[in-house]
């Protein structure tokens, strides 16, 4: 457990009286998660129907999750992949953010897949 500071707890509080807040940010959420299955499936990948502020993107392999979760990690992006389940070996986790922050995500995910593609062809 972690200890909240006073400032942590005002906003929390501020949060609770305020619910036009979170209504607004849940529905930045959606249109993110939107954007991002579409332009995906543009790609040829899914993203595992759900509610939550994460996406499971089917990447097809562990190996290449492997690769693109060090690729983006490269990109100062942080997700999970690589996962030892082998129900979830294929996917990518991505925690989904305003659309904008999608965009960036979408961007520095298509560079890495490029970047994958050339050291395949390089070796």
């Amino acid at each position: 457990m972690y200890e909240v500071n006073a400032f942590a707890v005002s906003l929390g509080v501020y949060i609770f009286t305020h619910p036009e807040i979170v209504a607004e940010y849940v529905g930045e959420i959606k249109r993110a998660r939107k954007f991002l299955k579409e332009e995906l499936s543009k790609d040829g990948f899914s993203i595992i129907p759900g509610f939550a502020n994460f996406a499971l993107i089917n990447i097809g392999e562990k190996k290449k999750a492997v690769q693109i979760v060090k690729g983006l990690f490269n990109e100062k992006i942080i997700i999970k992949g690589g996962f030892g389940e082998i129900c979830m070996e294929p996917y990518i986790r991505v925690g989904l953010g305003t659309l904008e922050q999608m965009k960036i995500f979408l961007y520095k995910f298509r560079k890495v897949l490029v970047d994958i593609s050339e050291e395949a062809t390089h070796l």
